[in-house]
C-alpha cells in the first residue's frame, strides 16, 4: 500500500494543495499515476512572498491570507505532506494558465485537497516522485477542498 508523492517548495506546495496553482512544471516525466501526494519541502523558495510573485500574484495570495482563506505564510508547513491532487493531463502543448511555463512538461492539475493535519516524517528531499508507504488512494487522511470564493 503506497502512493506517489512529489516534494514542492513553499509557497508552491500550498498553492497546489489549495487548488490555486493548477499546473506543475517539470523537466522529467513521472511514473504513471492519476493522483499524487504533495509534500512541502523543508526549504522554502523564499523567506518572503514578495520574492516569489509579481505584484498581481502577490496581491492575489495576500488577499486570500487577509480573508482568512489561507493562513499567514510563516505558518505554511514545511517538511510535511500537506495534501493531494489529481493529474488532469500531461502535455508539452500550450496551457492557458498563469502557472504554465509552456516549455518542458506540464502537469495540468485538478481536484486539489489540503490535509486537515500535515503528515510529518514521510517527506524526502528529492525533485522526483517517490513512494509513500502506508497511504493509498483508498486510505487518504482527512482533507478538504479550500473554498477560494
Amino acid at each position: 500500500m503506497h502512493m506517489k508523492c512529489l516534494a514542492i517548495r513553499q509557497p508552491w506546495a500550498m498553492l497546489v494543495a489549495c487548488g490555486i496553482k493548477d499546473v506543475e512544471n517539470r523537466n522529467a516525466m513521472i511514473p504513471p499515476c492519476k493522483r499524487f501526494l504533495i509534500a512541502a519541502s523543508v526549504t522554502r523558495d523564499a523567506k518572503d512572498l514578495r520574492d516569489c510573485f509579481d505584484s498581481h500574484g502577490y496581491n492575489l495570495i495576500t488577499n486570500y491570507i487577509k480573508k482568512g482563506i489561507l493562513p499567514p505564510y510563516e505558518q505554511w508547513p514545511t517538511g510535511a505532506i500537506i495534501g493531494w491532487v489529481d493529474i488532469d493531463r500531461v502535455t508539452h502543448d500550450y496551457v492557458d494558465s498563469p502557472w504554465a511555463a509552456n516549455d518542458g512538461i506540464m502537469y495540468v492539475l485538478k481536484n486539489a485537497h489540503l490535509f486537515d493535519t500535515p503528515i510529518y516524517g514521510k517527506n524526502k528531499a528529492t525533485p522526483f516522485f517517490y513512494n509513500v508507504e502506508g497511504i493509498d488512494e483508498n486510505h487518504l487522511p482527512p482533507s478538504h477542498v479550500v473554498k477560494l470564493r
